[in-house]
């Protein structure tokens, strides 16, 4: 629902590593400004954990959230397996699951 907040919980696929070094995550970072500009989003606070990250959000649309991190998680999963693809440590599955937590 529009104009409420939302705790959104993302974790690596089978728990794996999503970050494994400072430009991960600052790469993910500005996935998640490009994309909150997109969709008119704010973000109150997020926190970037190796394996998974938090968000307190508030969507200003039905879809923002769900297309936000559709583009967030498409871009970087791209960027992530082909950095991996290199090393050959995790092949092509994917590399999200996303939790969606009800209004705070």
């Amino acid at each position: 629902m529009p104009g409420y907040l939302y705790h959104v919980t993302q974790r690596g696929n089978n728990r794996q590593y999503i970050f494994q070094d400072d430009n991960d995550y600052i790469l993910y970072l500005k996935r998640v400004e490009e994309y909150r500009k997109k969709y008119t989003i704010d973000i109150y606070a997020y926190c970037l954990m190796g394996n998974h990250v938090h968000f307190i959000l508030k969507p200003y649309t039905q879809d923002a959230m769900a297309k936000m991190f559709r583009g967030v998680n498409m871009r970087y999963a791209q960027y992530y397996q082909k950095k991996l693809w290199e090393v050959d440590m995790y092949g092509k599955d994917d590399i999200f699951r996303v939790y969606y937590k009800g209004n705070i």
